[in-house]
């Protein structure tokens, strides 16, 4: 149930960390994580690690988004 709850998320916000899909669906991060190890296995998602710097602290999070999704280009200046 939770891998269909985290993927359903998944598919109807986008782009989301780990960390805020676990606190959008009130999991365990390591619930969460376990799930999109196993939606990452069956090629239903894809998942990349993101480094962020906050205060000059690294903290290491798993952006995960819809695998085949690709996002709108961005409105502003046409390749020539």
């Amino acid at each position: 149930m939770t891998t269909a709850t985290v993927y359903a998320h998944i598919k109807q916000h986008g782009q989301i960390t780990d960390v805020a899909l676990a606190q959008a669906l009130g999991l365990s991060l390591r619930a969460t994580q376990g799930a999109l190890e196993e939606l990452s296995g069956s090629g239903q998602i894809f998942c990349c690690t993101v480094t962020r710097f906050v205060d000059g602290k690294a903290i290491n999070e798993t952006l995960c988004r819809n695998s085949g999704f690709v996002p709108p280009p961005h409105r502003g200046r046409k390749p020539k």
